[in-house]
């Protein structure tokens, strides 16, 4: 029942987020940057502030993958606010955290919060607590919830022009 409560909450934030973007309402505008990197094969994602990136700067330019989406201010103070109530604090390191890439000793998966250029991260290690666990996975359910929510386009070069959806049509024989 709370976790319902609790993705509402963030859905309705979002929604109220883009009424409210015009107005000014809501919070700081400080540039955030929340990062879910995956280590050992598991996905990364990011979702960035408008103070952060604006929309057009991001989806106008050719990308190799589409893990990386922008969000208003205020929902991005939001979910900050909630990985804070889940105990990020009390966990984080500051810094950044492991590159992904290189891999990280015992990190399954890293939050990595960066306000107005200032990190700190969070790990799930092999090692971490039955408590830390259980609030690293809401963490995790409460971003990537948001995430998926979260409007993402993707620029894309088609040299096909038209054709690149003939193909589609031409494996779906109904």
């Amino acid at each position: 029942m709370i976790r319902s409560f609790l993705r509402l909450s963030l859905a309705l934030l979002v929604v109220l987020g883009s009424s409210c973007a015009s107005s000014g309402a809501g919070g700081d505008s400080a540039a955030v940057r929340v990062s879910l990197w995956g280590y050992e094969g598991s996905p990364s994602f990011e979702l960035l502030s408008t103070s952060h990136t604006e929309r057009v700067d991001l989806y106008s330019k050719e990308r190799q993958n589409a893990s990386v989406k922008v969000q208003k201010d205020e929902v991005m103070n939001a979910l900050v606010e909630r990985l804070y109530d889940l105990g990020y604090e009390k966990y984080a390191r500051n810094g950044s955290a492991p590159d992904p890439e290189a891999g990280g000793a015992g990190i399954k998966r890293a939050f990595e919060v960066e306000r107005n250029g200032v990190a700190s991260w969070w790990a799930l290690a092999t090692n971490s607590s039955g408590e830390e666990k259980v609030a690293f996975s809401t963490a995790v359910s409460d971003f990537l919830d948001l995430f998926n929510v979260t409007l993402g386009l993707q620029n894309v070069e088609n040299t096909e022009g038209g054709e690149y959806f003939d193909a589609y049509k031409r494996v779906r024989k109904d």
